[in-house]
């Protein structure tokens, strides 16, 4: 330990002896480290696993999400994998599933959950913004996103936004 002790203080009394020096080392060593460190844990903190976004996606009481074809018809695909649903009596508005059918279907109770994006127009011009249709009052729903002030919406006419959003007109 006494010879760890001497190696601190020689370089100690050498680094305020030399502190153009000193302070070039740290510069040119210590500034790419620290750059570097600070874009790797920027990096891992942003890309999630699929187990660490499960509260946002499914909420903190709900055991799954089931997303469901937009459609009830039988869907015909080709090899290439594209895909199309056939209209039986050509009134140009396929059947949708509703969220009853869905429930029964699975064997549990669930919520309409519309996840889709459009264009929003704000004070300093128009962008697309993600959208989240759901009832968020309901229990199963409890812990998909988090009230941040105010109240929940309570009808349909009334919608909830991100501070973001917000901020943005």
């Amino acid at each position: 330990m006494s010879a760890f002790r001497a190696a601190l203080r020689i370089s100690r009394r050498d680094a305020v002896r030399a502190r153009g020096r000193t302070a070039l080392v740290m510069v040119m060593i210590g500034l790419p480290v620290l750059v570097i460190t600070a874009l790797l844990t920027l990096s891992e903190t942003t890309n999630l696993t699929v187990r660490e976004e499960l509260p946002s996606r499914l909420g903190s009481v709900a055991d799954a999400a089931v997303y469901a074809h937009v459609t009830t018809l039988p869907i015909d695909q080709d090899p290439a994998g594209r895909f199309g649903s056939q209209d039986p009596d050509k009134t140009g508005q396929p059947p949708r599933w509703t969220t009853a059918e869905v429930a029964r279907l699975i064997g549990g109770r669930a919520i309409p959950f519309y996840d889709y994006s459009t264009d929003a127009r704000f004070q300093d011009g128009s962008d697309r913004v993600d959208l989240l249709e759901t009832d968020l009052r309901d229990p199963l729903g409890a812990g998909l996103r988090t009230l941040a002030e105010g109240r929940l919406p309570a009808s349909p006419q009334e919608i909830a936004v991100t501070p973001a959003l917000l901020d943005r007109g």
